[in-house]
């Protein structure tokens, strides 16, 4: 887009779409994640998960 010399707005709403989608599939990856430690109570796997997500 910017090679294409595109509008900055138009630039900015795709990076801005881009970020919310990493975001929402990283937070359901989070989420299953911690699911199925708590379902199998591995609880250095719930640790390892808490660590990356909250650094």
């Amino acid at each position: 887009m910017i090679e294409e010399e595109k509008e900055c707005i138009k630039v900015l709403t795709q990076i801005k779409s881009v970020k919310n989608a990493f975001s929402s599939v990283s937070a359901k990856m989070v989420q299953e994640g911690m699911t199925k430690c708590v379902i199998n109570k591995d609880s250095s796997d719930l640790e390892k998960i808490i660590k990356i997500f909250v650094n």
